[in-house]
């Protein structure tokens, strides 16, 4: 994912709606300002949600339905959307950062490998009994 300066797409956004505006193009016009929408919607980097602010959403957490939050007594964590709903002692939450592309392949990798060690230990077992 690639950061973007949101402040400075807005700003051009504005300027390319009313330059539109200004030639008549309303169908351009229109869809630049429905974009802008979009992007003045979207999540800051870092924005944490007061829990009377605004609640979370599924949209807002990632595959796992899992969201970053602050426990009152236990700091930040990352838990599920329907324990956080679950729990009043959270206070704020954000939406969970996304995975590395590699997570988790080592451990899956080094499964693998046991994996296929423990079934050529069950080979030599077979083949000794016989």
């Amino acid at each position: 994912m690639r950061l973007i300066d949101a402040d400075r797409l807005i700003k051009q956004l504005e300027a390319a709606e009313a330059r539109e505006k200004s030639r008549k193009n309303y169908e351009l016009a229109n869809a630049f300002a429905a974009v802008r929408i979009y992007v003045e919607g979207l999540p800051t980097e870092d924005r944490w949600y007061r829990r009377d602010e605004r609640e979370p959403t599924e949209a807002d957490c990632d595959s796992a339905k899992c969201l970053m939050a602050v426990h009152r007594y236990n700091g930040i964590m990352v838990t599920h959307i329907a324990n956080y709903f679950n729990n009043k002692l959270f206070t704020h939450w954000r939406p969970a950062a996304a995975l590395p592309e590699d997570a988790g392949q080592e451990k899956s990798e080094e499964r693998r490998e046991k994996s296929e060690e423990r079934a050529e230990k069950r080979e030599e077992r077979t083949v000794k009994r016989e």
